[in-house]
């Protein structure tokens, strides 16, 4: 009985840590993409400054 007790605790203990490295690589790639949108919002910035820069010329 104390034994399967005790297969049932780290079973779930690996359970909850493996659903934490998860929620942890989601997080990363969460934040991640965050950052690519960040880039590509300043390179649309840049794009459009030169062009009215061009058109100001």
């Amino acid at each position: 009985m104390l034994d399967a007790l005790l297969a049932m605790v780290i079973v779930s203990g690996i359970v909850v840590g493996t659903n934490l490295s998860v929620q942890t690589i989601c997080q990363q790639r969460v934040r991640h993409q965050k950052e690519q949108v960040q880039l590509l919002e300043r390179v649309q910035q840049v794009k459009y400054d030169w062009i009215k820069l061009i058109e100001k010329t």
